[in-house]
C-alpha cells in the first residue's frame, strides 16, 4: 500500500534542489521536518559532514558572510 504524496511535495523538492537549508524550507512552506526529510530521501540526497575549512569555502561559493558560518 502506498501513501498519498504530501500536498507540497513538489515545492519541497524544488527548494531542496535549490540547496536551501531544511529549516529555511520548513519556515517558507510551513511544513514539518518529517516531510522535508522524506522528500530529501526520495531525491536520494545524503548528508555529509564537512570540516570548518570546507564550510567556509561553501559559504564563499554561495556568497554568505563567513561570520554566519558555524
Amino acid at each position: 500500500m502506498s501513501y498519498p504524496r504530501h500536498p507540497k511535495a513538489e515545492q519541497i523538492q524544488k527548494a531542496l534542489l535549490e540547496m536551501k537549508q531544511y529549516k529555511q524550507v520548513r519556515a517558507e512552506l510551513n511544513v514539518g521536518e518529517r516531510a522535508v526529510r522524506s522528500q530529501a530521501r526520495r531525491l536520494e540526497m545524503i548528508h555529509l559532514p564537512v570540516t570548518r575549512k570546507e564550510r567556509e569555502w561553501l559559504a564563499d561559493m554561495r556568497g554568505i558572510n563567513r561570520k554566519l558560518v558555524p
